[in-house]
């Protein structure tokens, strides 16, 4: 499983005497791939400590490794962080914070996402246009389960209101 395949890319990461920036970065997109982004930051700090700068594959996994464990608020802030350590997100990291949107059904956050992108002039891809119909299709639903829980507590009201009638209470 993902844990299996973790263990071996870390030992592999652990191996190399001299991790290079790739060697970092791989490493860290395992990590997202397993939903582990403790290990994920850990290899982070070790790089930019390394004095290699992050590129958007690194921030690419990070936000998948938070996304994948259930921490979508901190996946979708990895962004805003690679923008203050000096990185302008491109497509691919857009589209991570895409993904981490969709796995939680963040209709607005996601066409928030869109926005930036077109005000910082990233074009959107494939993948970003088949990330935003899957989450343009929760958004659907979720409109859909609302104006049934609507209707459904009008015709409880309605019922109850009858029923008050019926009864002389009303």
């Amino acid at each position: 499983g993902k844990a299996g395949q973790l263990r071996v890319a870390e030992a592999l990461f652990q191996s190399a005497d001299v991790p290079d920036a790739i060697t970092y970065e791989a490493f860290i997109a395992a990590c997202g791939i397993a939903g582990a982004p403790d290990k994920a930051e850990m290899a982070l700090a070790k790089m930019q400590g390394q004095g290699f700068r992050p590129r958007e594959y690194a921030y690419c996994g990070l936000i998948a490794a938070y996304s994948l464990a259930g921490q979508h608020e901190n996946a979708l802030a990895v962004r805003t962080r690679a923008q203050h350590e000096g990185m302008q997100p491109s497509v691919h990291v857009y589209n991570a914070s895409l993904a981490a949107c969709e796995r939680v059904g963040r209709v607005e956050m996601a066409l928030e996402l869109l926005q930036s992108m077109h005000r910082e002039g990233v074009e959107p891809n494939f993948v970003t246009h088949q990330l935003m119909a899957v989450v343009g299709r929760q958004g659907v639903q979720s409109v859909e389960q609302q104006q049934m829980a609507a209707a459904t507590l009008s015709a409880i009201c309605a019922a109850a209101g009858s029923l008050l009638i019926k009864v002389g209470m009303f």
